[in-house]
């Protein structure tokens, strides 16, 4: 047998080794659980907040579903800018909650990311598309409608 022969055994059986120690290691698409929550908060529901003279409220809905290698939710929903003479901008929103962090994008490119507070406040930076950063606070709104 000539030597190159007995290296491209080798190469094989050693390609054959990594492909059976990976396919023994990973774990199939079927077994991840997808409906495990990987955050401890639900942020569905409405959210309020101020950005400078504008009224802020968004309606956000949290998926069930895990992504992310299950260490994520997706969210989805819209934002309402009301000025003070009561004209409304509408923002369609997605985003990702993973722990106690809350991220959205907008179309534009304006986008936030921050902390949830004790499932009852968001607190954090948004990042206009001109790349301006201006911090934001958002306070849920109780199920009355308070």
């Amino acid at each position: 047998m000539t030597h190159t022969r007995r290296i491209h055994r080798l190469f094989i059986v050693q390609l054959l080794t990594l492909a059976i120690v990976v396919a023994t290691c990973a774990t199939p698409l079927a077994a991840q659980d997808t409906t495990a929550k990987p955050t401890p908060w639900d942020v569905t529901g409405v959210w309020e907040g101020k950005f400078f003279s504008a009224r802020l409220e968004a309606h956000i809905e949290q998926g069930e579903e895990a992504v992310h290698e299950g260490r994520a939710n997706r969210i989805s929903g819209v934002v309402y800018s009301i000025g003070p003479l009561g004209e409304k901008t509408t923002y369609h929103i997605a985003g990702l909650v993973f722990g106690n962090t809350i991220t959205g994008i907008h179309g534009s490119g304006h986008s936030f990311k921050g902390e949830i507070i004790d499932g009852a406040r968001i607190e954090g930076v948004l990042t206009l598309a001109s790349g301006h950063e201006l911090p934001l606070r958002a306070m849920r709104r109780d199920s009355s409608g308070n």
